[in-house]
């Protein structure tokens, strides 16, 4: 023992933190609701309908629901949610903790995000850690109904000028969704997951939209490509061999050290399960949209959104053995990302583009939650809005007290010591976040950048770009 003295009381560098302008914040968001129920109910002429609303499992609950689209309000998209039964745990009704998932360029959400491998899905994870989750199967994919160009196989010739479901139109969607979900939770904000494709699509609705998104995530993000011919096709098929010689293009391991049996099995034949006249031909079919605008925009240069325009928090996550969209792609989408308010780019270990239904998937799953759960980048933040509070204090003064009078009078066993000890330092970490939370609500669950626009990232990759 080096040192053994009382510790003073810190000082505080700022007045108490108010919540008197929550009523306003509250108020705001109901208005802001109103208005976008107004708004789709306008723009698709029809009303969503709710298909499933029950428990699921023994803490979660679930709801389903068919929303028209804007352009073609007999083509529906489907939607899932899923929260924790109990509402003083769920999220629901907070903006902050509402999440919506959307998936790439050949599969659906649906079978992706909330496929239990071994009892769990990526969306079980978020919803048990108290969160709205949201998922949206893209029109053409999974659960959502497909263009009339989609009715027929093989496939007949749309080109360029007709091609079905591109980026512009998918994020129109997305529009419409997200509308749908905060009119219906009241809420002002949402979270929002894409992946490979799904990035892009998420991309080009916050360019659009940036203040309906609270923090978005990039899972893989593709970028500027080589060029390439566009297909004339309304769609493309996948076979299960050929699905599995992508996903392993270039792996070191073997498929069993990546892929825990019998994983790919039950995603594949829960994904062809979703498309009778695939599974009737023993494929998987994805509409060519994407591939149009690989060859107009991102094979010629142009990205199909302006990146410059995304100034909310951003995370990047990629695996090392993507080759999909290799780290080139992550590297080039870092560098553009210049307005944001802050973000971060964490590179995952032994996995790939598809690490979210592999064995090393916790990795995705809890650096997504930990960017989410974080109120506002302490390292962002000035030090005074993360000092403690007048209650933290008086915490902590009567916790150093006892400590004293037990240490004084040599009657404490050691574990007392060393729980009280613990308890201190609980005390003061829960200070700390109590005191960032309230800062956080107060800014509107916006964090607010420390500098100018984009100055204050640092090109540091794998860690917050305020290292």
């Amino acid at each position: 023992k080096t040192k053994d003295f009382p510790i003073v009381s810190p000082p505080l560098h700022a007045p108490p933190l108010t919540m008197q302008a929550a009523p306003r914040v509250v108020a705001v968001a109901a208005l802001a609701a109103v208005v976008l129920a107004l708004a789709v109910a306008g723009v698709t002429g029809q009303t969503v309908t709710k298909t499933k609303d029950e428990p699921y499992g023994t803490d979660l609950h679930i709801r389903e629901f068919r929303v028209p689209t804007a352009d073609t309000p007999s083509l529906t998209l489907f939607v899932r949610e899923k929260y924790l039964s109990t509402p003083s745990m769920s999220g629901v009704g907070l903006a902050n903790k509402t999440v919506l998932f959307v998936a790439g360029a050949t599969y659906p959400s649906s079978t992706s995000f909330d496929l239990e491998l071994d009892g769990l899905s990526w969306m079980d994870y978020l919803a048990r850690s108290g969160y709205d989750v949201f998922l949206m199967d893209k029109r053409g994919y999974g659960r959502s109904d497909r263009p009339a160009e989609m009715n027929v196989f093989p496939s007949g010739t749309c080109g360029i000028a007709g091609a079905i479901c591109n980026t512009s139109m998918m994020a129109n969607d997305v529009y419409t969704v997200v509308s749908f979900i905060l009119a219906n939770r009241v809420i002002n904000q949402i979270n929002l997951i894409g992946w490979s494709w799904g990035t892009s699509i998420m991309s080009l609705f916050a360019s659009r939209y940036p203040s309906l998104v609270n923090k978005l995530v990039l899972y893989s993000p593709q970028w500027l490509r080589a060029p390439n011919t566009a297909p004339t096709a309304c769609y493309r098929t996948v076979d299960k061999a050929s699905a599995l010689t992508r996903w392993m293009n270039k792996v070191p391991v073997p498929q069993n050290s990546l892929i825990p049996p019998p994983w790919f099995d039950l995603w594949w034949n829960a994904t062809i399960a979703l498309d009778p006249i695939g599974l009737n031909n023993s494929v998987v079919r994805a509409p060519n949209g994407i591939q149009v605008d690989n060859s107009i925009y991102w094979g010629n240069g142009t990205p199909v959104y302006n990146i410059a325009l995304l100034t909310m928090p951003v995370l990047i996550v990629h695996a090392e053995w993507d080759v999909d969209l290799p780290f080139s792609m992550t590297q080039a989408v870092w560098f553009n990302l210049t307005n944001t308010a802050n973000k971060r780019w964490v590179e995952m270990t032994a996995g790939t583009h598809t690490i979210i239904m592999e064995k090393n998937r916790m990795q995705l799953f809890r650096a997504v939650q930990s960017f989410f759960d974080e109120p506002n980048p302490i390292a962002l933040t000035s030090q005074s809005a993360v000092d403690y509070t007048g209650t933290q204090i008086a915490t902590l003064q009567s916790a150093l007290v006892q400590a004293q009078a037990q240490a004084s009078s040599g009657s404490s066993s050691s574990s007392n010591k060393g729980a009280i000890a613990a308890a201190v330092i609980f005390g003061i970490l829960t200070g700390i976040l109590a005191a960032a939370l309230v800062v956080a609500m107060k800014r509107g669950g916006r964090p607010t950048p420390a500098y100018g626009a984009g100055s204050a990232n640092m090109y540091t990759r794998f860690e917050d770009s305020s290292s």
